[in-house]
């Protein structure tokens, strides 16, 4: 995954389609890091450190499944803006 704006950047200027997979896997793990940080009803019971590991839980959850088959947000974006499948 792309870790700032400035590699994606350089990223675009070697590979496009490249970058545009990785903006489009990037989008999806923030979207499924805010749907697990919207369904966590669990009271904080433990004060600061406890939510602080369900949120660095949620966002570990969420990249490893944006960067496999994910929930298909990012291919749909992809195929939206390209035309053609992320798999081609």
């Amino acid at each position: 995954m792309i870790d700032s704006v400035s590699g994606l950047y350089q990223m675009k200027a070697a590979s496009p389609e490249r970058a545009l997979r990785q903006a489009c896997q990037g989008f999806e793990a923030i979207f499924t890091g805010q749907l697990l940080k919207a369904v966590d009803v669990t009271p904080d019971k433990n004060g600061f450190a406890s939510g602080m590991y369900q949120e660095m839980f949620n966002t570990a959850v969420a990249d490893a499944v944006a960067r496999g088959e994910g929930i298909g947000i990012a291919k749909m974006i992809y195929e939206q803006i390209t035309g053609k499948g992320i798999d081609e």
